[in-house]
């Protein structure tokens, strides 16, 4: 028999869950063209960004969504849950249920650059990355 005690929670998040299809390094193709991406990485996005985002600050957090049986929504459920603090008692894989997906392609600078930004990615001394971002204060303002 399920459990009726209300368990605690910080944040509650709900919302359609995404399997992100995302190609990195990829310049925008011209209609009809292929091009190679740099790296490529099945993940979690939608709601499910700002679940995990919560519970790896230390929030109780739990997600309220549905995913589908097919190999996609499996892999996200899989994925979400190696997260060790984010609760799935409310995300549902619903047998015939397609999977939302969605495709992104990533360049360096696309995002910034089509603000007047850039970004410079290096190696630290420390062993780490250090990742400088530059953007026009007219648009932190907006």
């Amino acid at each position: 028999m399920p459990s009726t005690e209300t368990p605690h929670l910080d944040l509650l998040f709900a919302g359609s869950v995404f399997c992100d299809l995302v190609f990195a390094g990829v310049p925008v193709p011209e209609p009809g063209a292929e091009v190679f991406a740099d790296a490529f990485k099945l993940t979690p996005g939608g709601v499910a960004n700002r679940a995990v985002a919560g519970s790896r600050l230390g929030a109780r957090t739990a997600l309220l969504s549905q995913l589908g049986d097919d190999p996609l929504g499996l892999h996200m459920v899989a994925v979400l849950s190696a997260e060790p603090d984010l609760d799935l008692t409310w995300l549902r894989c619903t047998p015939g249920f397609q999977s939302p997906v969605t495709v992104s392609l990533t360049g360096m600078h696309e995002r910034l650059g089509a603000l007047g930004g850039d970004i410079r990615i290096d190696n630290a001394a420390t062993g780490g990355v250090r990742l400088a971002v530059r953007l026009p204060l007219e648009q932190v303002a907006r």
